[in-house]
């Protein structure tokens, strides 16, 4: 069995070889390499949220200077809006962080996330800072400064003021903050155990819109930049085009003038520190200024000497690339690191101070830095593989550690050599080593690695395991480290043990014909600790009317499997006290990845109060029982890892009225979940396509909704709003949820009103105080009474885009604020229109409903039961009751 499976193995090590050359540095990579090579240029750029950040400024700082910008991200946006989907919330942060990976590798940068809640616009300083968790969030940036160790830290806000929100002004005080704790020896001493030291940036720069100003370093981002044809400016706004979601795609730089001015002012240097940059070229010095940045230190006398030397060598390479001349090219940067070394060695041994820390670890860094530059021209990269992504407690994984080398003649012209392979895990798991081939030129390593029994995936790292090797090249080393990735193709994180082995299925990843099935996509994800079987329930929230007498309503359970051939499994629902537990099903999981449906008619008793309950789901075989859900979530850097928690439903049971056979028209995204949580309720909900709303006749809906922001992106609404207007006319009722930069009141609505000009009338506390103006009004009173408690609960705020002025035909009905701001009324407005209704509606209820909130939920369909309503003019003008003032 061992030969067997050695031999397989080596197939599949053929097959992750091959996926990971797919990987490998081009030309043009290489060439930027050798650009940012010899010269000191880490920056850091401090943003709240995803679009933030000045595109043309990074783009000019990271393919017009070289230097290498890291973009850190507070927030992944998810608190915002969606113009190209129905995602919000955690989903709309994944679409958000991917958008602006897209966008920063077209500047040229890198970006990580800080981890900050973006929990929605906020008016208040204090209210950011009292809901993030700022030690948290300072320390995690205090750690990314030290880590990173940038020049300059550039934050895009200034955290004096905000233009508009304040997460953006607590972006900002946290990056001054952590720019001064970052240097502090008695800050976050835990980072020292990790090998970090405190760090010192030359100055604090802040993004300015000024064009005059002390200490003023303006970016030249109109020069041209290295795509011809495009200057920084241009190229820069090209990637910021990736913010789809917030219709960034849709505009054009001359749309945007508030945003091109491109200044950065000095805001801060640190006493005793390098002095302040007078220029923008100055952020990206060469190895050879690295005296005039630490005039206090001792270097050396040959110090200046040796660091150009290493910088020739580093132009000296890149011309050899250029040449065609790979081996030469390798050669030099080692020679360079020689160089870097023997300065290194003539550092005194007293005492150093901060500076000299700090420039001792520029130069160590550097050294690693041609090093490892070298190895990329040799096309050297450490593989660590397991034949499958996921395992789980109690299981063992197979790990192979080998080093790919594309180019040995210009390993050997570098002098390279590698040391031993080994595998850093946590503490408790156990590793047998199989196999090791340390004779030939490319070493590998084979490895059995036990997981314990009883681990709680919840509880570990996101990456637990990781490969090392080393490089050498004389007395110089250099260690690689990357994590175990798995093979997880589409659909089967894992296979069985015989699956996982045949050579017909790894010829046929590989590329080859096999079998003749269709080939099979490979993804690597890096390995992950989950348990042998996860469940996932639908619907998570279920909407239902409280009824007299006992309904009966299904839950389906999805088990995945994610060890080979479980086999038997039962699983079942834990109910509320008093209700009828569904009777357990069993089901088989045979090959890992395999997935398992099961659906439950659950009956709800009668006369259950309104109010909030959970179904929690349970697998389970024997004494052993699973109850945690997977779901994918993004690391700091945007790699696949995942998050666990409890396997549960949400139930809301609402004093909620539905007309009979209410029907309304959804004009929105396709997949957006609110029409199936209104047909929970037993309203008829049919979307609305381009095909269905230009089909012509009579539109046969109670009410139709146009979704919130619609208008922008849906081109043909502005197309059909004249047949939208004729159907209120006719007697039906339109509900326009609120609207983003495409609409406009005076354009569309049936009567005059006005949005306020560049800005944006909101009121963000949930809990901000409504006054109603009309309480008499049919849309407070049918089918539902909306009275003081239908505020209660309410989720990211009461709403946004507000009217500014409306003609006498709308009544307002609500009146709210934040604190300390004047009461606005255009949150909800109501008009007569013909034999119908017209209503716009500000208020974030298609965020209640999604969330489950009962107030917004009946509010929510009192505006699509109008068409039902007996108007009463005389109900409407009834004086405000007493309890709602």
């Amino acid at each position: 069995m061992r030969i067997k499976h050695t031999f397989l193995a080596v197939l599949l090590a053929a097959l992750l070889a091959g996926a990971a050359a797919l990987r490998a540095e081009t030309t043009e990579q290489l060439e930027t390499r050798l650009k940012r090579l010899p010269l000191l240029a880490t920056l850091v750029y401090v943003t709240a949220h995803p679009d933030d950040e000045s595109a043309a400024i990074l783009t000019y700082l990271a393919r017009g200077l070289h230097a290498r910008v890291v973009l850190l991200c507070m927030t992944r946006g998810e608190g915002g809006q969606n113009q190209e989907g129905p995602e919000l919330g955690r989903e709309l942060g994944r679409v958000r962080s991917a958008e602006l990976e897209r966008a920063v590798a077209g500047y040229g940068a890198e970006v990580r996330f800080l981890g900050a809640e973006d929990f929605g616009y906020s008016k208040s300083l204090e209210e950011t800072l009292a809901f993030w968790d700022v030690d948290a969030i300072l320390e995690r940036l205090v750690w990314q400064i030290r880590a990173l160790r940038p020049l300059a830290v550039i934050s895009h806000w200034s955290g004096e003021r905000a233009a508009a929100g304040k997460h953006h002004q607590a972006a900002g005080v946290l990056t001054r903050r952590a720019f001064v704790l970052a240097a502090e020896v008695n800050a976050f001493t835990q980072h020292f155990q990790q090998g970090l030291i405190p760090w010192q940036a030359r100055a604090l720069l802040i993004r300015s819109y000024n064009a005059e100003g002390e200490q003023l370093l303006e970016v030249p981002v109109q020069q041209p930049s290295p795509v011809p044809g495009k200057t920084y400016e241009e190229l820069g706004w090209e990637g910021f085009q990736q913010h789809r979601s917030q219709g960034m795609h849709r505009f054009n730089l001359s749309d945007v003038p508030f945003r091109r001015h491109y200044n950065l002012r000095v805001a801060a240097t640190l006493r005793d520190g390098p002095p302040a940059p007078v220029n923008v070229a100055e952020l990206a010095p060469d190895l050879a200024a690295l005296p005039d940045l630490y005039p206090t230190v001792g270097f050396p006398e040959s110090t200046r000497t040796k660091l150009a030397q290493a910088v020739e060598l580093a132009d000296q390479a890149r011309r050899q690339l250029r040449e065609q001349s790979r081996d030469e090219a390798a050669l030099s940067l080692v020679q360079g690191a020689g160089i870097l070394a023997g300065l290194l060695r003539e550092f005194p041994d007293e005492q150093p101070t901060l500076a000299t820390e700090q420039a001792l670890a520029w130069v160590q860094d550097k050294k690693e830095e041609y090093l490892r530059t070298a190895g990329a021209l040799a096309g050297v990269k450490l593989l660590a593989q397991s034949d499958h992504a996921a395992v789980s407690p109690g299981e063992q994984v197979w790990v192979r550690l080998g080093i790919r080398v594309e180019a040995p003649a210009v390993l050997r012209a570098a002098g390279f050599h590698f040391g031993a392979l080994r595998l850093q895990t946590p503490l408790d798991w156990h590793v047998e080593p199989l196999t090791a081939d340390t004779e030939s030129a490319t070493p590998s390593a084979e490895f059995m690695v036990s997981i314990p029994e009883g681990l709680d995936p919840r509880r570990l790292p996101a990456v637990p395991l990781w490969g090392r090797a080393e490089l050498t090249a004389g007395s110089l080393r250099l260690e690689l480290k990357e994590p175990v990735e798995g093979l997880a193709p589409p659909g089967t994180e894992r296979l069985s043990l015989a699956q996982r082995f045949d050579p017909r299925r790894l010829r046929r990843l590989l590329g080859g014909q096999g079998d003749g099935q269709a080939q099979e996509e490979t993804r690597l994800e890096p390995l992950n600790v989950a348990p042998a079987v996860t469940l996932t329930v639908e619907p998570r929230l279920r909407l239902v009317a409280a009824t007299p007498g006992e309904t009966t309503r299904d839950w389906c359970l999805t088990l995945k499997s994610h060890q080979p051939d479980y086999g038997k499994i039962s699983a079942w629902f834990e109910v509320p006290v008093g209700w009828y537990a569904p009777v357990p099903q069993e089901t088989g999981l045979g090959p890992a990845g395999q997935r398992a449906r099961l659906c439950f008619p659950l009956t709800l008793p009668g006369h259950i109060p309104p109010g909030h309950y959970e179904l929690e789901a349970v697998a389970g075989r024997g004494i052993e029982t699973f109850k945690l859900s997977r779901r994918p979530e993004l690391s700091e850097t945007n790699s696949p890892g995942y998050h666990y928690e409890p396997a549960r439903a949400q139930l809301e049971v609402l004093d909620v009225h539905v007309p009979e056979a209410l029907r309304v028209g959804y004009i929105g995204f396709n997949n957006d979940p609110l029409p199936a949580l209104l047909a929970q309720l037993g309203i008829g909900v049919d979307m609305l396509d381009e095909r269905e709303l230009a089909r012509g006749g009579r539109l046969p809906y109670d009410a139709i909704i146009i979704a919130n922001r619609a208008y922008d992106y849906r081109t043909d609404l502005a197309r059909q709003n004249a047949r939208l207007l004729d159907y209120v006319q006719g007697g039906g009722t339109l509900v326009v949820e609120h609207q983003g930069r495409r609409w406009d009141p005076a354009r569309f609505a049936p009567y005059p009103g006005t949005k306020p000009d560049r800005r944006n009338l909101r009121v963000t506390v949930e809990t901000a105080p409504v006054r109603v103006l009309a309480a008499g009004h049919p849309l407070l009173r049918f089918p539902n009474r909306i009275s003081e408690d239908d505020w209660k609960g309410w989720v990211q705020g009461r709403g946004l885009y507000f009217w500014a002025s409306w003609s006498k035909e709308y009544t307002p009905l609500l009146e709210m604020a934040d604190p300390g701001e004047e009461p606005q009324q255009g949150s909800l407005l109501y008009a007569r229109s013909g034999a119908g209704v017209y209503i716009y509606c500000g208020l974030g209820l298609f965020r209640q409903v999604r969330a489950g909130i009962p107030g917004g939920v009946r509010l929510y369909v009192n505006l699509l039961s109008q068409g039902r309503a007996a108007p009463s003019s005389e109900a409407a003008k009834q004086p405000v009751l007493e309890e709602q003032r």
